[in-house]
């Protein structure tokens, strides 16, 4: 008898345990129990790792007059939102500084000459998306510097304001006429990737005059490309240095009329020969 009483006990006391917890589950598995914020949503690819509490994007455009980014301000959670909700906005030279501080970076603020931005939008009742579309002056914008544009929301309507995504990082650049896709190919005397032939490498704007991709776009290392607006002439001038110190061959030029960068360098007993034609914009 007291055998079937212990049973009897264990077996309640387990079906009461495993409600509790299934009770504890429903919970979190309840949609219109996640409460909900307010944040900004992706206004372009991210650029920082997702993890990371900086959220920096980057966006570039080529040296026009005006461009506009369509920056979403987004009520999340399960439902719409229940009223007109008033999203303000600001720039936040605080999280800027606090970004170069933890990244030892050196970034500079966007100046506000170079763009036009409304301090806030309207998430209308029923709807969960606003934008704030900020204008960028770009042919105003100089390539020589590293700008952030750091926004904020500071409030919205007394909603709950999301702790990780209420403040972003933009970084602006404008395009060099160099800053391009191309098709790439290399000799076959190119030490490491002979006879490379690849399409859609990218040529990514560093300043007026200087472009980066990865090494025989086939490396993570990094080597960047120098040209003088005035005599066309080429130069490599960063590459990592387990390559060796670069030595550019004067041969190494960029031609404007078919758009073609060619190059040719060693670094200690490595050679190399490129060749970069253009096919289109990069995004």
């Amino acid at each position: 008898m007291k055998k079937i009483l212990y049973l009897f006990l264990i077996m309640t006391g387990s079906t009461l345990l495993l409600q509790s917890c299934l009770k504890g589950r429903d919970l979190v598995l309840d949609p219109d129990a996640v409460p909900a914020v307010v944040e900004f949503g992706n206004p372009a690819v991210l650029t920082s790792a997702p993890t990371d509490s900086f959220r920096l994007y980057t966006v570039s455009y080529n040296i026009v007059p005006s461009a506009i980014l369509e920056v979403p301000v987004v009520y999340t959670g399960p439902k719409n939102a229940p009223r007109d909700i008033a999203v303000n906005v600001a720039v936040d030279e605080e999280w800027l500084n606090k970004y170069n501080t933890v990244k030892s970076a050196n970034m500079t603020l966007l100046p506000a000459s170079v763009y036009t931005m409304p301090s806030s939008a309207t998430i209308r009742k029923g709807e969960k998306t606003a934008t704030i579309n900020i204008d960028f002056k770009v042919d105003q914008i100089s390539l020589e510097e590293a700008y952030i544009l750091p926004l904020k929301i500071t409030d919205a309507s007394g909603e709950t304001l999301s702790k990780y995504f209420s403040r972003i990082l933009i970084r602006v650049m404008g395009k060099n006429p160099y800053d391009g896709v191309y098709h790439y190919r290399t000799s076959a005397a190119t030490s490491l990737v002979p006879n490379a032939n690849k399409s859609n490498v990218p040529l990514e704007t560093v300043t007026a005059t200087r472009v980066k991709t990865n090494l025989l776009y086939t490396y993570s290392n990094i080597i960047t490309y120098e040209i003088d607006p005035t005599t066309n002439k080429v130069t490599v001038i960063g590459v990592d240095p387990s390559i060796g110190t670069p030595i550019t061959d004067p041969a190494s030029n960029w031609d404007p009329v078919n758009k073609v960068l060619y190059v040719k360098w060693t670094a200690g007993s490595r050679q190399f020969e490129e060749w970069y034609t253009r096919t289109g914009d990069r995004n």
